[in-house]
């Protein structure tokens, strides 16, 4: 039928095209109130489609929220008024000059990037595909240095375009169901002598309020966050608003009203996302913190980072705000209990606001966030302590994920360093909260049980740390004495004997209730191999623990069954033993659940590896499966550090890289070839990229120091991992 709206006459007989058009008005075709309620009904569910945002990686042109179909249903709703003089008057203003102007460069700029996705792909595509950006990035930005920095440009460009189109499209939308009377009727509730509610809409005593009394437009957030059941700004009141937004200038930024007024909101307790949302669209939030205008739209060219920058901070602040609500204790149990303890609120939300806001300015976005953070404090008057507590926690919003997610906190030495860092345990509930409401906002698949687990760890030890630091390092002469408690049924001498056979490393990593659990699994099965499923408390992980004769491509064969099966792991620990065995503890996480004790899958995983390690050669199995498609279009340089642990008598290797189905493999390959024994390993995988950690020996037991067997290693990882090697 919107076809049929299109319909313009070129050449031909003036009374055909008459007489076309009134058979269509005569037959009613277009119910003007049934066209416009099917219309509307028509977007909110193509908008469900894509989750209500237009921030998507590879967003749709022509039908995401803000895109070509938006402007389209804009068009067909005036066109439909259009054909009749009662309904044309009706619709007088439904859409300004300035709006309809500032909608043309918006569909500009939409028409462009799709007409150039199409000949890029060679065919119609309204997806703006991954392979597709950086050609089409390169093609509107050539003088870019880099081709992920035209394609952050082409992204933000078409974000804010997207972003336009929405604010204009939900601007006319209200104007129209208000005109046609579409709106659920309630009676007039006045508010002030600025502002009364009617229809559910918070509206203006006076059109040029904004005008007399610029304060008005963060008043009118307050107001909202104030009245729950109102669904949200008349048509009237948001054209004055758009209109009157440029008042938020350097004076209005100083005025001490104004100040007062924005900390009151920051304080509010219902609804303060949503009116920050509300003002981020409406273009309020970025003039009244142009820091944060210029994180508007802002992208990283990553499959890590899935929100842009304003959205992703946004999500930060919604989920202190469930933390704080009560809404998150089942997701976030820690953080939900201390978020609630910490004496100032808005100190947890300013560094959320802030922690990312010096992004997209090619230099650390930490530091910078930290100068700017720093003249926002002062703006607003805050104590010299707070401002330096909140310069510190956006500083360091890192710390704390890359400290539990790339060391090995069962090493004393790492945690006693992170908490000399954070100082003290009000800091440390801070930076505990905000971090789990940072790692979750960022990608949802990166927030899962392993990392949770990591970071409650961490902030646990540095808890005791701060209590107690000679709690911290209870001798292993204690955790074994209170492991001997748990396994009376063994004699003593036995264990005894089953301990002496680990080297300390062992010891050093492991507490009470693993020295139980596993002296019970090993002396139950004292011939050959064994393998165990131990489920853990956090949800969608378990643990393997294999025992088993220690040999060539042990590890190697590991990982290709956990590979062949479909199933990641996250950690390992791999202790060698004097009597030629090893122990073997690898933690695996399925994002959909955790292979039960019980289960088929379980079952199934266990006879695999039985079978496998109970073979005389190991043959590590090598499962070929594509690249996923996403994963083709991101060039990732390889790059490994290292060091020498000399204490623990190995050499710690960090490992990014492109991650690739076969990665592990290729790895333990190398490893293999030149005799190195893996004695740890973390995995972690952020997007497109792994970032791999290993403690690995040479032959000799020792830290691989000799700088020729060194070079030769390091040079075939970095050649296999680029694909060089054969």
């Amino acid at each position: 039928m919107t076809n049929m709206l299109e319909f313009r006459k070129l050449t031909g007989s003036e009374d055909l095209h008459k007489m076309y058009l009134d058979i269509i008005d005569t037959k009613n075709l277009w119910r003007n109130k049934s066209f416009i309620q099917e219309k509307i009904k028509e977007q909110i569910e193509r908008h469900e489609t894509f989750n209500n945002t237009s921030y998507n990686l590879e967003p749709d042109i022509k039908s995401s929220p803000g895109g070509l179909r938006d402007i389209h249903t804009i068009d067909w709703l005036i066109k439909n008024s259009l054909r009749s003089v009662s309904e044309k008057e009706k619709l007088t203003g439904a859409l300004t000059f300035e709006e309809r102007k500032e909608l043309n460069k918006a569909k500009y700029w939409l028409w462009v990037i799709r007409y150039l996705t199409h000949i890029e792909a060679n065919r119609e595509e309204d997806r703006l595909l991954f392979e597709h950006q950086i050609p089409v990035a390169m093609k509107l930005f050539p003088s870019s240095k880099t081709s992920n920095q035209a394609a952050e440009k082409l992204m933000h460009r078409y974000y804010r375009s997207s972003l336009s189109v929405s604010e204009i499209n939900s601007t006319f939308i209200q104007n129209i169901k208000e005109t046609y009377d579409l709106t659920k009727f309630s009676r007039k509730k006045n508010l002030d002598s600025n502002f009364f509610i009617k229809n559910n809409l918070i509206h203006l005593y006076e059109m040029d309020g904004f005008k007399k009394n610029p304060s008005l437009l963060l008043e009118l957030f307050i107001k909202l966050s104030e009245n729950p059941t109102v669904k949200g700004i008349g048509s009237q009141t948001l054209r004055a608003l758009k209109r009157d937004r440029d008042l938020i200038d350097s004076k209005f930024r100083s005025n001490k009203k104004n100040i007062r007024l924005f900390l009151k909101l920051l304080k509010s307790k219902r609804l303060l996302v949503t009116q920050l949302e509300k003002m981020k669209d409406l273009g309020i939030l970025g003039r009244y913190l142009p820091e944060f205008g210029r994180i508007t739209g802002q992208m990283q060219y990553d499959l890590f980072h899935i929100y842009t920058v304003d959205a992703h901070t946004l999500e930060v602040l919604r989920n202190m705000r469930w933390m704080s609500l009560g809404k998150s204790e089942e997701r976030f149990p820690l953080a939900s209990k201390l978020i609630n303890k910490l004496p100032k609120l808005e100190i947890l939300y300013i560094s959320g606001l802030y922690h990312d806001i010096g992004k997209g300015r090619g230099t650390d976005h930490s530091n910078l966030g930290k100068s700017i953070v720093n003249s926002f404090c002062k703006r607003h008057l805050f104590p010299e302590e707070d401002t330096l507590l909140i310069e510190w926690l956006v500083e360091n919003h890192l710390l704390m994920s890359v400290t539990s997610q790339k060391k090995d906190l069962s090493n004393n030495s790492v945690v006693k360093e992170f908490a000399e860092k954070v100082g003290n345990l009000e800091t440390l509930d801070y930076l505990y909260c905000l971090t789990v409401a940072d790692v979750s906002a960022t990608n949802p698949s990166l927030w899962n049980s392993w990392n949770a687990s990591l970071l409650r760890e961490l902030y646990e030890k540095t808890k005791l740390y701060f209590r107690d630091s000679v709690l911290l390092n209870e001798s292993i002469h204690e955790q074994k004495k209170k492991a001997l408690k748990s396994l009376k049924k063994f004699k003593k001498s036995k264990v005894e004997d089953l301990w002496d056979r680990f080297y300390p490393d062992y010891f050093e990593g492991s507490d009470h209730l693993d020295l139980s659990q596993h002296a019970e699994i090993i002396l139950s099965h004292e011939n050959g191999t064994v393998v165990k499923i131990i489920e853990k408390e956090q949800e969608s992980l378990s643990s393997i623990f294999i025992h088993t004769k220690d040999r060539a491509n042990l590890f190697a064969t590991i990982i290709g069954i956990l590979d062949s099966e479909n199933i990641n792991f996250v950690d390992a620990k791999l202790y060698g033993m004097r009597d030629g065995f090893c122990t073997d503890l690898i933690t695996i996480s399925n994002k959909e659940e955790k292979v039960a004790l019980e289960s088929e899958k379980a079952r199934t995983l266990i006879d695999k590896l039985n079978e496998a390690l109970n073979q005389k050669l190991l043959k590590p199995k090598i499962v070929k499966r594509r690249s996923p498609r996403h994963l083709k279009h991101f060039q990732i340089p390889t790059e490994i550090n290292f060091h020498h642990d000399m204490a623990n008598r190995w050499t710690d290797l960090e490992i990014s890289t492109a991650d690739r189905p076969g990665l592990l493999a290729s790895i333990c390959q190398v490893f293999l070839k030149h005799g190195a024994l893996i004695k740890k390993a973390r995995i972690a995988t952020y997007g497109e990229k792994a970032e791999d950690r290993f403690s690995i020996t040479s032959k000799e037991d020792t830290p691989f120091i000799k700088q020729n067997e060194l070079n030769n290693l390091l040079s075939d990882l970095k050649n296999s991992l680029s694909g060089e090697l054969t």
